[in-house]
């Protein structure tokens, strides 16, 4: 069987052989075709051409970037795929430049663990330092500061890498596990106190039976023992403080209504995630409107809900009309509902700034006449305000949501 050499190589029989190189013997790549072994050659020759100039490049992206570490996978998985590589040329060559490439990331990637050991030490050590504040808020923010640092920072030098690492975790869920046990023991503290504030209330039912000055020392008993009681969550010691006065003065009590049990509901009427139910609707509209209270936060908390079902009374609306304008409405990507619905709202608000504007005008003309007319003109003012307001909220909540989910 004839056999002729090739540079870093050589031909035997119709076998194209690549030479043996460092660790790898002779190996064939290729056979020679019809087209003879020149263009055999020329082949392989450019093949290995290509390997060489895409590691030249990423020889120069390595040498000029800042982040050098970033590109050594990519460089061992060149390292490894040359022995297999089918191609004629200087291989050793070329594995002697990737070679000297990953000594330099090797000897960067040290220094930056080296480092990395020294900033996480310093984190390790502010870590410490903040699980002594005695302040829940405080020391959390500043442990979920010191995570995202961790996280961001690399890994530390071997030797002392895991050692850090486990440092620093069971410090962070050590803090969290008793910040888990507080909160927990102090809602059991909570469970507590709000049943002795509920047996309180419940005693109040024997001030009927007494007369007097038995009736007066029973009230400042209570009263007494009430404020011995301690602390529990603003909103809840309010409610309970409510109905503790209602039957002190012996009045029929209407404790708040539940605001966050309707306000759960509302939002998943509004999102979808429960239909809409308009009967129910009618029936939190009822329970707000009637509940009167001085307290600043309860009549907050009610006007919000009060908004809530107005929007979800005007989505629906808006949603139906589209629907009957637009049939395949209900089936379009909420991107497309959205430009629907901005247009139809647009136009109501358009709509009803130009009515507004003629209740004023009307306002005007009878203002003064009695006491009746103005309060009906204020109110129906009032009213096509509030419709304005509901509308413009709805317009930009649903603008906001096109945004996020385009």
């Amino acid at each position: 069987m004839s056999t002729s050499d090739v540079p870093f190589g050589f031909i035997k029989g119709t076998d194209l052989i690549l030479s043996a190189w460092g660790d790898h013997k002779d190996r064939k790549i290729g056979e020679v075709k019809d087209d003879g072994p020149d263009a055999a050659v020329k082949y392989f020759q450019q093949k290995f051409q290509e390997l060489e100039t895409k590691i030249s490049e990423l020889s120069t992206i390595i040498e000029t970037s800042e982040n050098k570490g970033s590109y050594l996978m990519k460089l061992l998985h060149l390292k490894e795929t040359l022995p297999n590589h089918d191609g004629l040329g200087d291989y050793s060559a070329i594995l002697e430049v990737l070679v000297k490439n990953e000594e330099v990331i090797g000897d960067i990637i040290q220094g930056n663990r080296e480092r990395n050991a020294e900033i996480k030490s310093a984190l390790l050590d502010e870590l410490k330092e903040v699980l002594e504040i005695i302040n829940w808020k405080e020391a959390t923010e500043k442990i979920q500061d010191i995570k995202e640092r961790w996280i961001k920072t690399g890994n530390a030098k071997e030797e002392v890498n895991d050692q850090l690492e486990t440092d620093f975790w069971d410090g962070v869920q050590g803090f969290f596990d008793k910040k888990k046990f507080f909160y927990e023991d102090k809602n059991r503290l909570i469970e507590v106190r709000k049943k002795s504030y509920e047996d309180l209330i419940v005693a109040t039912d024997q001030l009927p039976l007494l007369k007097g000055k038995d009736r007066f020392d029973k009230v400042k008993e209570l009263k007494a023992t009430w404020g011995e009681v301690g602390n529990v969550p603003s909103g809840l010691y309010k409610d309970l403080m409510y109905r503790f006065n209602s039957r002190l003065k012996g009045q029929k009590e209407l404790p708040p209504p539940d605001f966050e049990g309707i306000g759960s509901v509302l939002d998943a009427m509004y999102f979808r995630s429960k239909p809409i139910d308009k009967d129910q609707l009618q029936q939190f509209r009822k329970n707000l409107a009637s509940f009167r209270t001085k307290e600043k936060e309860l009549k907050d908390t009610r006007h919000d809900l009060m908004e809530r079902i107005n929007l979800i009374w005007e989505r629906d609306f808006l949603e139906n009309l589209a629907g009957k304008k637009n049939r395949n409405f209900h089936q379009l990507e909420d991107a497309s509902q959205a430009v629907i619905l901005t247009k139809l709202l647009k136009e109501f608000i358009v709509r009803d700034r130009q009515d507004l504007v003629q209740y004023e005008e009307n306002s005007e003309k009878f203002a003064g006449h009695d006491q009746k007319t103005n309060r009906m003109l204020e109110r129906k003012l009032g009213q096509q305000r509030n419709k304005i307001v509901v509308k413009e909220k709805l317009l930009k909540i649903i603008e906001e949501t096109a945004k996020s989910s385009s």
